[in-house]
């Protein structure tokens, strides 16, 4: 596109909304939709209304179709019933599940922003399989916990966060603190990684 084309969105005429830096398109007119842009391989419309249909809907959409592009969902939610599944499926090289993860862990819970690094895990251990932390990780009190970066129906509540769990800080890798909860019956096992306060 040379420099001087230009897109214009104008939220009276057009009924955009920009909400987080995307755009909202379920109110948009196309046939209201004011264009003065074009690119190499689209022609130009003029600003005026245009019927629905043809060339106007097509040229409408596409610059649309541009626009949303930088909107995609970066948050991925992954489930393995095993570990090895898990390592199989590269999460552990990828850094998302820490390698510290037992082998006998099941009922894998895990989730991440692929742009801000923050991520939740959770998983099941049979009694009596102790959690190997590595020697970064510290006790901490509840209370000196960050909560999780993304809701997740799987992840405890607050009550039983407070009396069900003991929490360690670990050495933070890809954001600002990284945590370990487990639970008192050491069944189950929270890693969380967050930016916080």
């Amino acid at each position: 596109m040379d420099s001087g084309s230009r897109a214009t969105f104008d939220h009276d005429h057009a009924g955009v909304q920009w909400a987080g830096g995307c755009v909202n398109l379920r109110s948009v007119d196309p046939a209201r939709f004011p264009l003065d842009v074009v690119s190499d391989n689209i022609r130009a419309v003029p600003r005026a209304p245009l019927p629905i249909g043809g060339r106007a809907l097509i040229v409408a959409l596409s610059l649309i179709g541009t626009v949303v592009t930088g909107c995609v969902d970066t948050v991925s939610d992954a489930t393995f019933a095993t570990a090895r599944e898990a390592r199989d499926a590269g999460y552990i090289e990828k850094g998302w599940i820490p390698p510290w993860l037992p082998d006998h862990a099941t009922d894998i819970r895990e989730a991440h922003d692929l742009d801000s690094n923050v991520s939740m895990l959770t998983f099941s251990l049979p009694p009596p399989t102790a959690v190997p932390l590595p020697d970064t990780c510290h006790a901490i009190g509840h209370a000196q916990t960050r909560p999780a970066p993304l809701q997740r129906p799987w992840w405890p509540d607050e009550e039983a966060l407070e009396t069900s769990y003991v929490f360690f800080r670990c050495q933070a890798d890809a954001t600002r603190h990284r945590f370990v909860g487990v639970s008192v019956q050491q069944a189950r096992v929270l890693h969380w990684r967050t930016y916080g306060d």
